[in-house]
């Protein structure tokens, strides 16, 4: 957050968000953090593909669609948990 300037956060998921534990840990940054409707993922693509920055999981498929609009619609960065940031 400190490096790219974000002050909001979007989780995407369709289980257990965590809005808690990333608020507590991120208090001292001033960090927006909010949840969409699992029932509705079409909006999670739409929020996600438009971002300032997408971190998603590699070995999801909705993360894999996201990434390829990003890389050839949006053009704007993608990172992975568990991944090195490309250099």
């Amino acid at each position: 957050m400190e490096e790219t300037g974000i002050v909001n956060i979007y989780v995407l998921t369709d289980k257990y968000p965590l809005i808690s534990q990333i608020e507590s840990s991120l208090s001292d940054l001033s960090i927006s953090v909010t949840h969409g409707d699992p029932d509705i993922p079409q909006i999670d693509m739409i929020v996600a593909a438009r971002a300032d920055l997408f971190i998603g999981n590699c070995v999801s498929s909705f993360s894999a669609f996201i990434k390829r609009e990003r890389d050839h619609v949006t053009e704007k960065p993608s990172r992975f948990f568990g991944y090195p940031q490309e250099v």
